[in-house]
Formats: structure tokens, sequence, C-alpha cells
């Protein structure tokens, strides 16, 4: 299992649950952190900041699978 947290530069960090070891850093977002969840299989991570943008990120491999910006946001309002 995962724990995942935000830092003050935009990065997020997942540890592992039961030592508390950094497992992989997440970079990419150019604002603060507002926003993360992990999925319930512990194999997706979304990160969304404040200049609304968010992340779909695979938690293994660290890379970021979608990034979604304010002007994506009319897809999942008119879908």
């Amino acid at each position: 299992a995962y724990l995942a947290s935000v830092s003050e530069d935009g990065t997020a960090i997942i540890r592992d649950t039961e030592k508390y070891e950094c497992q992989r850093v997440f970079e990419g977002h150019q604002d603060k952190l507002s926003v993360l969840d992990i999925n319930s299989t512990s194999e997706y991570l979304v990160t969304a900041d404040n200049e609304n943008t968010i992340k779909l990120w695979d938690i293994i491999t660290g890379r970021c699978l979608r990034s979604y910006s304010r002007d994506d946001f009319s897809l999942f309002i008119h879908g």
C-alpha cells in the first residue's frame, strides 16, 4: 500500500506505508498541487494543481499517462 503527499514545489511523493520510504517522486506541474488521489488498486495517481492542470500517473513507472489543462475541461463537462 502507498501513502501520497504533496510538496510546496509542485511534486507528489509516494511512500510505502510500512517503512515510510520514498518510492517515487512525480514532477511535472508548474504550480502547487491542490488535489491528489490513488486509485483502489494502487496503480494510478491523479494530481491537480492550482492552475487547473490534471495529470494521471502510472505509480510503478512514474510516467505521466495523460495531462489535461483548463482548455480540456469542456470535454468532461459536455462529454
